[in-house]
């Protein structure tokens, strides 16, 4: 999947702005267009984050975005797949067990802060994002 890379906000940025405070890196898929006001370096990690947010929005970004603004539990769903393709797509290309960890320890966070809605424990955060990424793991050793 190829998205559209544009130096703008979305569409529906003053419904964001009433739910979470955007910073310097924050991005926004909207559809198949990935808006990065601040021209921030866009890796491989976090465009895997973002195309499966625009594989989530499917036909209708905004009855998605509706839903992901005004139900928490939903968003927390939707951020969590996200963090564990992103973690996934990370330890593609990180070897080394420390960086991993590092990156580990980052991802989860931001996912666990309280940013989305929810505050996790910092281990159960870890729990939940690397989980997948176990077995995705186990997946790619048998072909």
């Amino acid at each position: 999947m190829t998205m559209q890379v544009v130096s703008d906000w979305p569409p529906n940025i003053e419904d964001i702005r009433k739910v979470f405070t955007i910073n310097d890196t924050t991005v926004f898929c909207y559809g198949d267009t990935l808006y990065n006001p601040n021209s921030c370096p866009l890796d491989k990690p976090i465009l895997a984050h973002e195309e499966l947010h625009s594989r989530q929005q499917g036909d209708d970004p905004k009855a998605w975005w509706d839903k992901y603004l005004s139900d928490i539990p939903f968003r927390t769903e939707q951020e969590l797949a996200a963090y564990q393709i992103q973690f996934y797509v990370q330890c593609k290309f990180i070897k080394k067990r420390d960086v991993r960890a590092l990156n580990l320890q980052r991802l989860a966070e931001t996912f666990g802060g309280g940013m989305y809605g929810v505050t996790l424990p910092l281990a159960e955060s870890k729990r939940l994002i690397q989980i997948v990424w176990k077995k995705w793991k186990k997946q790619d050793k048998k072909k």
